[in-house]
């Protein structure tokens, strides 16, 4: 959780108490580090004082609310603050629950923790696919421009793989469409197994498409991920009434660079999705970078060994 608290000895004191109760904390003192923070962290409540300096807590919780990412992540005010007009306005404001100090530790531990069970449960149905369980199409969407963004910041190389199931109407209408959910449900199941479940971020883009967001890696490394998961996958059997079979994948990929948006990104790696499937299909395209971007770009055609990723 992130604790936005000026007062050095406040914190101290919060921070100790949450992180006795098993609580990962990290304090922002400074108001307008909030957003960097929330980024980079990653949270699933915000406790946050009221005055803090240069600006209320309720104007960071509106501000909070209005980038798409943090819009439901529960903000908690802890405050000196008595007035019951001045709580509903925060509250109002982008707010979830007003505390006011002092507290009790048990009470404001147990106030934290409902606040955050309760925003999992939400956040499990808001955010991934009911059949697969990967990630749906408008959080990955989120995740692949917080991603990208980051990346641009720190200087780090971040690719994107779109995924697509090689003739998979013709699954379903060969074998029916609960084998061929079996079939979407297998292939999630697999790439969660060989990803990076720290850093990579994988969903389910839409119907038979999915993508894969690799951290800290450029397109040589994510090829060599992607390429394996697909040689891998085309030789698992999947069963059916009218026996097994095999199904094939075609991908294309994308690196990031400062002057790409995430919706930039995914269209660079459509293009090359396209580009695999205009070449036959169960293969791995690259789209290639500005050479301004990256002079030894990854030419679409090219076949190269696994290389390790960085």
């Amino acid at each position: 959780m992130v604790l936005v608290e000026d007062s050095k000895a406040q914190a101290a004191y919060t921070a100790a108490i949450l992180q006795d109760a098993g609580m990962e904390t990290l304090v922002v003192a400074d108001p307008a580090r909030v957003q960097e923070a929330l980024s980079e962290f990653g949270t699933d409540l915000i406790l946050m004082d009221m005055n803090l300096p240069g600006c209320a807590g309720d104007e960071v919780a509106r501000v909070i609310r209005l980038t798409d990412a943090f819009m439901s992540i529960p903000i908690v005010f802890l405050s000196i603050e008595k007035d019951f007009d001045r709580q509903l306005m925060a509250m109002g404001r982008g707010g979830d629950e007003f505390l006011t100090k002092p507290i009790l530790p048990a009470q404001l531990v147990s106030v934290v923790a409902s606040r955050i069970e309760r925003y999992r449960q939400l956040r499990t149905l808001m955010l991934h696919d009911s059949l697969t369980g990967l990630l749906n199409h408008s959080r990955l969407q989120q995740q692949i421009d917080l991603e990208r963004a980051k990346a641009s910041r720190h200087g780090l190389p971040v690719a994107l793989a779109m995924i697509d199931i090689d003739h998979f109407k013709r699954v379903n209408d060969t074998y029916g469409h609960p084998v061929g959910d079996r079939v979407l449900k297998n292939l999630a199941r697999f790439m969660l197994q060989r990803l990076r479940r720290t850093s990579d971020v994988v969903g389910r883009y839409g119907g038979e498409e999915f993508a894969v967001l690799f951290a800290n890696t450029d397109t040589a490394g994510a090829f060599g991920v992607i390429d394996g998961l697909r040689r891998d996958f085309a030789a698992v059997l999947h069963e059916s009434d009218k026996g097994s079979f095999s199904v094939t994948l075609c991908a294309g990929i994308a690196q990031s660079s400062t002057r790409r948006t995430g919706r930039e990104l995914v269209q660079s790696a459509d293009r090359a999705l396209y580009r695999a499937k205009a070449n036959g299909r169960n293969r791995v395209e690259c789209d290639v970078l500005e050479s301004s971007d990256q002079d030894d770009a990854t030419d679409a055609s090219r076949q190269t060994p696994e290389p390790e990723r960085t």
